[in-house]
């Protein structure tokens, strides 16, 4: 079974600390993290790539998209 492309999760008042394991772990885990200047901020140091929410936030998403477009070429490719 092949991971998923995409993981939304959100974060509610009591930040990072307030998420289950597999949350965590899948954070910690990612290659882009999208979210609002708040909640990116409460991520600390990470190793994967931020980016901050645009508007409007159909950009976001665009740009996403495009990502996973690159993403199925570069795997076509192989």
């Amino acid at each position: 079974m092949t991971a998923p492309w995409l993981t939304v999760i959100g974060i509610g008042e009591d930040g990072i600390d307030g998420l289950p394991a597999i949350h965590r772990a899948t954070i910690a885990a990612a290659e882009l993290i999208v979210g609002g200047e708040r909640h990116l901020a409460m991520l600390g140091e990470t190793k994967a790539e931020t980016q901050r929410w645009a508007a409007p936030l159909s950009r976001t998403v665009d740009e996403i998209l495009k990502r996973l477009a690159t993403q199925v070429e570069q795997d076509a490719s192989i």
